[in-house]
């Protein structure tokens, strides 16, 4: 069965990530509630963090992207795993979780990280 959305639809969803992200935040575990982002497991993070607008997706489908980080702050307190996981937040609310695809070390002897674009996108099939 074939089925076609219009990207409205797809937009929409994402849309809610361009309009509410405020901050992204490194963890070492994935997050599933917002305490576990911004607190249990979090060891850095950047603020003021933006999402641009909707786009089309390779391969199909839409996509919004976060901008390279070279300022990112890191929690000198920190100690023991590194990064291994970002997320998306804003006030109380977790929007997005994913894996890095390589772990980044923070914490004690580290208090900046840098990361590269990140892509959250919805395929089109």
């Amino acid at each position: 069965m074939t089925t076609y959305f219009n990207n409205a639809v797809f937009d929409d969803g994402l849309s809610t990530l361009t309009s509410n992200v405020n901050k992204l935040v490194m963890c070492t575990a994935l997050p599933t509630t917002f305490t576990e982002a911004n607190s249990t497991y979090k060891v850095g993070e950047k603020t003021s963090h933006t999402v641009g607008s909707p786009g089309d997706r390779s391969g199909g489908g839409r996509e919004v992207v976060g901008p390279a980080i070279t300022d990112g702050a890191g929690d000198v307190t920190a100690e023991g795993d590194p990064a291994s996981h970002w997320a998306w937040v804003s006030g109380t609310v977790l929007y997005v979780a994913t894996t890095l695809a390589t772990p980044i070390s923070l914490g004690p002897t580290s208090n900046q990280f840098n990361l590269e674009v990140q892509t959250v996108g919805i395929p089109s099939s």
